[in-house]
């Protein structure tokens, strides 16, 4: 078995070589066949070329020939064409030659033509000249003529207006002095009339202050009954109410020594000894008399108590215009509470606790 096995190898690997040496052989073959035929290509290519550069060298001799004979058919045309040119320029110098001598001939006709008309019209223009003035030195002599005869005119027409003048400033001077003195007697009656008016206007305006001053007055006393009115009332009413409410009495109930008076003596000297708690040596009527006495003149207590008054009774048109001029001088807008400028509305009905101003 090892035997056949080593003879089916060798068998196998001179195949082997024997298939590497045909195809050595073949391959020798292809490349000598390949070499062979690139030559005769090579060798075809050459007479390709060769052929292919004679025609092209032909085609070149062919083509200068070609061009040699259109240069010259150009080169007859060209002289052909100058010819005919010359010709035609020799024609062209003729007609313009004659032209011009034609165009100067009548050049100078019409200049002779020219200066004949020219002649014509400055005789013309003499003649005419002269005729003018010899119109004119006529219209000269008829204008000094009846430049006389007007002058003449003129001086018996200023005669007779003079005359005529005379005799109207002499008239018109009477009619001047006669409104002259009818102005005059207008203007006494009218510095009389005017006397007498004035005099009735400050008549009128005497009466009219009296009138006011009285109104004032008038004004002034119900004023003062109405705080007369409301301070009794306000007394009334503490002596009924507040001697039941002491002790509870909010701050600034009480105004003056006079509203004090209403109360009992016990709460009148229980009343002035809060106050001297801070001041020992003073008696009970100093205190009284310093804070009562401040209340009464002060001007933030008076402008309170007569607003109080303007809201629980109705205003007249003088107060109110007495109020108007009041705000006005004292830069507060219309319609607000007077002394506080708080942009408060005005409200109605009256108001018995005033804002106290005593320091304590």
């Amino acid at each position: 078995a090892v035997d056949d096995a080593t003879a089916q190898l060798i068998a196998d690997l001179e195949k082997k070589e024997l298939d590497r040496l045909e195809k050595q052989k073949n391959l020798q073959q292809f490349i000598s066949d390949y070499i062979k035929q690139r030559n005769d290509y090579r060798e075809y290519d050459k007479k390709r070329i060769a052929a292919e550069d004679e025609r092209i060298h032909q085609y070149q001799i062919d083509k200068d020939k070609r061009d040699a004979e259109n240069e010259a058919a150009l080169k007859k045309k060209k002289e052909e064409e100058a010819r005919k040119c010359a010709q035609v320029f020799d024609h062209i110098d003729k007609e313009l030659k004659e032209k011009e001598e034609l165009e100067m001939l009548q050049e100078q006709l019409d200049f002779e033509e020219n200066e004949r008309k020219a002649r014509e019209k400055d005789q013309l223009e003499a003649e005419k000249a002269l005729k003018t003035k010899v119109q004119l030195m006529e219209a000269q002599e008829d204008w000094r003529k009846q430049k006389a005869q007007q002058k003449a005119k003129e001086v018996e027409e200023d005669k007779k207006l003079k005359e005529q003048m005379v005799k109207t400033f002499n008239e018109e001077e009477v009619v001047i002095k006669l409104k002259e003195l009818e102005r005059k007697e207008k203007i006494a009656l009218h510095m009389r009339e005017a006397e007498r008016l004035i005099a009735i206007k400050k008549e009128k305006e005497s009466l009219e202050i009296l009138h006011a001053k009285q109104l004032w007055e008038e004004e002034q006393q119900k004023i003062r009954d109405r705080r007369r009115a409301i301070q009794e009332e306000r007394l009334r009413l503490l002596k009924l109410h507040a001697v039941k409410l002491w002790g509870y009495l909010p701050k600034g109930v009480i105004m003056n020594e006079e509203e004090l008076q209403v109360f009992p003596e016990e709460m009148q000297k229980e009343f002035l000894a809060s106050k001297t708690m801070n001041d020992k040596t003073s008696t009970n009527a100093a205190i009284a008399q310093k804070f009562f006495k401040d209340d009464i003149d002060n001007d933030e207590y008076q402008r309170l108590y007569a607003r109080d008054i303007r809201r629980f009774f109705p205003e007249t048109d003088l107060q109110k215009q007495q109020q108007q001029q009041q705000d006005q001088n004292n830069n507060r807008p219309p319609g607000l509470i007077p002394g506080l400028a708080t942009g408060e509305n005005v409200k109605a009905g009256p108001k018995w606790r005033y804002k106290s101003t005593r320091p304590w």
